[in-house]
């Protein structure tokens, strides 16, 4: 996993963030170690990351978000980033033929996207997490724009999952949708409360929400979605999308990158509500 963690200030407080602090809590809960490339300032909160192998680029800064609601939706700013981006000669030796690779840059050049090619083109999945390709600055705002243009995504193949929000996906021209279709790569569209779309060339199906037990905080889950869905995948796609609603239901249950149900328990969740919901069929029924 390589990507910057984060400090995100949100409604008068403060925690860790970044889609690796939330991927990590998901590896975690399927049994799995991660190796995790990062950059921060030394003084960076890496606890969610414990457990795992990480890798530190130490830099004078950590990319900060501080988060307000806009007419819009959410709104961002950026008060403070690292002074150089990741890249994959920061990678140890030993790391570099990953079998599942997933990558989230979180703003323009956080991340050498197109250094990291060679790795992806080694590895047997790999997920992409699409919002720091098309996240600019205005000044410290951050503004949604089309994805920009590199090898990376040019090199898509059908190892490749990229994962968008709704509004990222508002910015995409026909083009490059359909150069991605054509690329043989799945296209993942996060919808919020409405679950989720998953489109592979002309085949298209939807992922219907998980029922929530409580309500906590959205942040990080489409990151956790993503993580769960590349990880699950060889239980079957539609198998795998169900996983990784339930775990996104579980972050939003909870604030942070906190720890997560156990794969198991999460397909005790899954099992426990396709019985609820037959039960309700059959009483409609009668």
């Amino acid at each position: 996993m390589v990507g910057p963690v984060t400090i995100d200030h949100i409604g008068g407080r403060q925690q860790p963030g970044g889609p690796v602090s939330y991927g990590a809590a998901v590896a975690t809960a399927f049994g799995l170690r991660a190796r995790i490339l990062t950059i921060a300032s030394a003084e960076a909160d890496l606890s969610p990351l414990e457990g795992h192998d990480v890798e530190l680029v130490e830099d004078r800064g950590t990319v900060t978000f501080a988060f307000s609601d806009g007419p819009d939706g959410r709104a961002m700013r950026v008060p403070e980033q690292p002074s150089r981006p990741l890249a994959a000669s920061d990678l140890p030796d030993a790391w570099s033929t990953p079998s599942t690779f997933m990558i989230a840059p979180l703003i323009r050049g956080d991340v050498d996207v197109d250094s990291f090619v060679p790795i992806a083109r080694s590895a047997s999945r790999v997920g992409v997490i699409m919002q720091g390709l098309q996240r600019e600055l205005v000044g410290d705002e951050v503004q949604i724009t089309l994805p920009r243009d590199n090898s990376f995504i040019r090199t898509c193949s059908c190892s490749y999952s990229l994962f968008r929000s709704r509004r990222e996906a508002g910015k995409w021209t026909d083009k490059q949708t359909e150069a991605v279709a054509k690329s043989g790569a799945t296209l993942v569209t996060t919808l919020g409360s409405e679950g989720a779309e998953i489109q592979r060339g002309e085949h298209r199906f939807a992922v219907d929400p998980f029922p929530l037990d409580a309500e906590g905080d959205s942040t990080g889950a489409g990151d956790v979605f993503a993580t769960a869905l590349i990880l699950a995948l060889d239980a079957g796609e539609q198998a795998a999308a169900q996983i990784a609603a339930a775990f996104a239901a579980a972050s939003v249950e909870q604030v942070g990158p906190q720890p997560l149900p156990t794969l198991d328990e999460i397909k005790q969740r899954i099992a426990s509500a396709q019985s609820d919901s037959d039960e309700n069929r059959r009483g409609d029924s009668v």
